[in-house]
């Protein structure tokens, strides 16, 4: 069966289904599927090879969400194998998804994350909806986990971008919770080093809405992901001291989280309490929080959070004078870190190199190589963003720009000289314009540049502009090419397509273009 077939097979999706299962419902009901796929055989052509290896993804999830690590990961490895025999590149994605899950529960982060990096490019333009998505849900989730929680929003806002057909209702839910847990986790991080106070409380206010607004989308899609949501919500109250919120949503989140038997729930959720406990001064509450969490990680076989939980619970002990019990919990502690420091600096290097190669991807994504401004890609998303705030005082200005008979440029002096035209006239741009304007290189000779504010402000960056060009040509080239500029603007008062407010700065360069070029016209004046 071709790789892009089985998206219209009929197994596609009643296994998808489960991924908005709890692992407790969805690993019966896999386990079930691959057997009735091995017992199926093989070379059919009922794409029962490929069934197998779905199934056995899925599997491989639903078992490293509930503690099952060994089992997940043999099960993930054989349909990592299975789908790049079968020649499907959508699989092998899957399966790397899945196979991260794994590694992120064992405390193999780094390992984790170069699996996604491999998912995230073998998912790109994939016909398998939330593909793509699941990968950068993931990296989300790993990036969190290691503390980068600014790379982990940028990531998940990346994915929550991508067009209605491709994501499903329920992966957006899950993109956003993980979204509201790095805007919560970076308000933590930033209260504790003492940034402004408006800084982390209008963040961790962010994260409060954003998971509040994903807690009624869940109760209605996605009723797997409320212990994970009520987590996120708690984590922000307990960074704003709203800590009888907190709590409340930490009830709810551990009472969701027993009856799915999820329990890498039990351990954030026993972390995120023993952490309000402290900051609430009751370090009795705090310790027995802290102490539930540890043996909950250790039922599950996972790592995460092990560190802070031994912490939490020297901390809360040594507040109770209990010293021996204090000792006791910051021995296991340095115990822990014995054991895991040199395996934990290895995957932080690792990791930190993963990030910095992801952070450098998506840059060079949105970024023109020749002049560092933004690109097509990154214009179009701006573009989208704020044409829907444009009002009579808040004015949406656009000028597209071409250099005139560049052509000519490069035919008489060169390729070089060519490019540093370009380079110029970006430099020019963006010393003329506004710290929150953006300028972008579209391709070629062609330029935008994006202006929010009063009326006119855009004509008024161009006209700087082509007022310091002739200048600038002198001083660069004594000898050399004049560089002229034809631009047309065009202001939105009011929301509108995309599409008809770049029709009408395209007329509008047209116009000047036919009227001898170096000039600037604006659309309707």
């Amino acid at each position: 069966m071709p790789d892009s077939a089985f998206a219209t097979h009929p197994k596609y999706a009643e296994l998808v289904r489960t991924l908005w299962m709890t692992a407790a419902e969805a690993t019966p009901l896999l386990r079930e599927e691959v057997r009735a796929a091995t017992g199926s055989g093989s070379g059919s052509g009922s794409g029962s090879e490929i069934v197998l290896a779905f199934a056995k993804a899925l599997l491989a999830r639903a078992l490293a969400r509930s503690g099952q690590s060994e089992e997940a990961e043999t099960v993930a490895q054989e349909a990592l194998a299975q789908f790049r025999q079968l020649g499907s590149v959508n699989g092998e994605a899957m399966a790397l998804v899945c196979l991260s899950l794994v590694h992120w529960c064992s405390g193999r982060q780094a390992v984790a994350l170069e699996d996604l990096r491999r998912a995230d490019s073998l998912s790109r333009g994939s016909t398998w909806r939330d593909l793509h998505a699941s990968a950068l849900n993931m990296m989300g989730i790993v990036l969190n986990d290691l503390g980068h929680h600014e790379q982990a929003a940028a990531v998940l806002e990346d994915a929550l971008r991508a067009p209605a057909e491709q994501v499903s209702r329920p992966m957006r839910v899950r993109l956003s919770s993980n979204l509201s847990l790095a805007l919560g986790r970076l308000a933590y991080q930033e209260k504790a080093q003492g940034a402004p106070r408006k800084t982390w409380t209008d963040r961790a206010l962010a994260s409060v809405a954003l998971a509040s607004r994903c807690l009624d989308e869940c109760r209605r899609c996605l009723p797997s992901d409320e212990p994970h949501i009520q987590e996120n919500l708690a984590s922000a109250l307990v960074v704003l001291d709203r800590l009888d919120e907190a709590h409340a949503a930490l009830d709810a989140a551990d009472s969701a989280a027993a009856a799915s038997g999820n329990r890498l729930s039990e351990v954030y959720c026993a972390a995120t309490r023993a952490r309000a406990w402290l900051a609430a001064d009751e370090p009795a509450r705090a310790a027995a929080a802290a102490e539930r969490g540890i043996q909950a990680a250790a039922a599950a076989g996972a790592t995460i959070f092990l560190d802070e939980l031994y912490l939490v619970s020297s901390k809360s002990w040594e507040r109770l004078g209990d010293y021996r019990k204090s000792l006791e919990a910051h021995q296991q502690f340095f115990r822990w870190r014995e054991a895991q420091v040199l395996k934990l600096a290895e995957e932080r290097a690792r990791s930190l190199a993963v990030v910095l190669g992801l952070d450098r991807a998506q840059r060079e994504s949105r970024q023109d190589p020749l002049t560092g401004l933004a690109n097509r890609r990154a214009f179009d998303e701006m573009l989208d963003r704020v044409l829907s705030r444009a009002s009579p005082t808040s004015v949406i200005g656009l000028a597209l720009i071409d250099l005139d008979c560049f052509k000519q440029v490069n035919d008489a002096h060169g390729h070089a000289v060519g490019d540093e035209a370009l380079q110029l006239v970006a430099k020019l741009m963006v010393s003329e314009g506004r710290a929150h304007d953006l300028v972008a290189r579209l391709g070629g000779d062609e330029f935008a540049v994006l202006v929010q504010g009063a009326p006119g402000s855009a004509q008024s960056v161009c006209q700087r502009v082509r007022a310091r060009l002739g200048p600038q040509c002198v001083e660069h080239w004594p000898q050399g090419p004049r560089i002229t500029l034809s631009i047309g603007i065009v202001e939105a008062r009011e929301p509108q397509p995309k599409a008809t407010l770049l029709q009408l700065a395209d007329e509008a360069l047209y116009r000047v273009k036919r009227q001898g070029r170096d000039g600037v016209s604006v659309a309707g004046a």
